[in-house]
């Protein structure tokens, strides 16, 4: 099971648009309709929930007039027309109040922006893969006081990524180009609204690049629960306090009061994507125009 979070996940804050999916983060769509269609093409139901927070922490707004803003993005977004159960989506008003919701969902990854609400997580979820995202470029990091206190079990579980197309390598197993992850991005959310025919083609997308041999020795309900993450080790644990990029190009990092954002952005330009392969010819999909 996989949980994601919204605000600077999903959604972008640095936009003064009104539209709901103005406020998608590049590339977020595609990864989860590839998500999806990977746990459908196994045989399992989407293995997929959304744990956000809000100030009022409900699902609706106004004087229960509307919906809140969370919830209009994620039906915008059309999580729940590819399958996501509403009761899949959790709406908390504390960061340690994810841990529990996280727990009674099942999730084995997570992917969150706060490094508090990724704690929680894993105070209830020990062995649940931790994905600090950004899309701001900035990671924050605990206080003194609280980094002193943290287990070095969470940073064994910790990676932190600013690029959905490496997520999508790990989590999901297909590997797209910059240039064919760029084409990709065209479809759907913020470019385009969510429709059949984004799906489609990010599907026949997905078909194209699924390897002959990505096969998981477990049924196809415990293989859309089981993280896939072949490419990411963890290291020793000095070097992970330290910030070291692993061989995906994730990073591990503990972060911590005196680590900067300089510091930080430097680690990054270490992580140098990997060569890759020389693939043959593939049938070209056109997408479909926005």
């Amino acid at each position: 099971m996989l949980g994601v979070d919204v605000g600077d996940v999903l959604s972008r804050r640095d936009t003064d648009s009104k539209d709901v999916l103005d406020t998608a983060d590049p590339g977020a769509y595609a990864f989860l309709v590839l998500y999806i269609t990977k746990n459908v093409a196994e045989g399992a139901e989407p293995a997929l929930c959304v744990v956000t927070r809000t100030n009022a922490a409900s699902w609706l707004t106004n004087n229960l007039q509307q919906e809140s803003f969370v919830v209009r993005f994620i039906r915008a977004f059309g999580l729940f027309d590819m399958g996501m159960p509403e009761a899949n989506m959790k709406i908390c008003k504390y960061r340690e109040d994810k841990g529990p919701l996280a727990r009674e969902l099942g999730c084995t990854i997570f992917i969150d922006n706060q490094l508090l609400c990724l704690l929680a997580v894993h105070q209830e979820l020990p062995d649940c893969l931790l994905i600090q995202y950004s899309n701001t470029g900035e990671f924050d990091s605990f206080t003194k006081e609280v980094g002193e206190t943290v287990p070095d079990s969470f940073y064994e579980r910790l990676r932190y990524c600013q690029d959905w197309r490496m997520i999508t390598r790990e989590v999901v197993g297909l590997q797209f180009s910059e240039e064919e992850w760029k084409q990709l991005c065209k479809v759907g959310p913020p470019t385009a609204p969510h429709d059949a025919d984004a799906v489609n083609y990010l599907t026949k997308m997905a078909a194209l690049k699924r390897p002959a041999t990505d096969a998981v020795n477990q049924s196809p309900a415990m293989a859309a629960h089981q993280p896939r993450v072949t490419t990411i080790k963890p290291v020793p644990k000095a070097k992970a306090r330290r910030g070291q990029a692993s061989p995906g190009g994730m990073i591990l990092l503990k972060p911590s009061a005196t680590i900067s954002n300089k510091a930080i952005a430097k680690s990054s330009a270490k992580a140098q994507p990997q060569p890759e392969p020389q693939a043959q010819a593939e049938p070209k999909v056109v997408p479909p125009k926005p």
